[in-house]
């Protein structure tokens, strides 16, 4: 099928939105549909926008889980943006699991680690395995802290 469109809504009755530029769906009837360039468009808890992106995916209309084998984009209304390699997300509850290739960032943080867990719809991040953090400090702000510790 090409340009499918999905539109759903989380527990929380948040809307989402599936599309791609092309979808395969086994005729045997199953609940698994293979998407190529896909994109998901969803309301978080927390009242954020998020957009993902993936060259490739599985949605399970059961489940409503999204099977992300290769490296996905994960845009935020609020400016952080996480990339991933292969990973599962629950559109349902908003679950991410990162199994490798995590690196996190706004103009504030710059995380990186092999693996991350999205919880709570999206409003609590757990990384593991070589997790690095930078914390980045605009020029202004560190002329102000400067100037206050003298």
């Amino acid at each position: 099928m090409a340009n499918p469109k999905l539109n759903g809504f989380t527990n929380n009755q948040k809307p989402y939105t599936v599309t791609a530029n092309r979808a395969i769906q086994d005729l045997s009837g199953g609940s698994k549909i293979d998407l190529e360039m896909l994109r998901a468009d969803m309301v978080l808890d927390d009242g954020e926008r998020a957009s993902l992106t993936s060259a490739k995916g599985t949605f399970d209309s059961d489940t409503s889980i999204l099977i992300l084998p290769v490296k996905a984009t994960v845009q935020r209304s609020d400016g952080l943006e996480v990339i991933m390699g292969a990973a599962d997300v629950d559109i349902g509850t908003g679950a991410v699991s990162a199994r490798e290739n995590v690196h996190v960032l706004n103009e504030k943080i710059d995380i990186k680690a092999n693996q991350m867990e999205i919880v709570s719809g999206g409003k609590q991040f757990i990384f593991k395995h070589n997790v690095r953090v930078l914390l980045i400090q605009k020029a202004k702000e560190s002329a102000n802290a400067r100037s206050t510790a003298n």
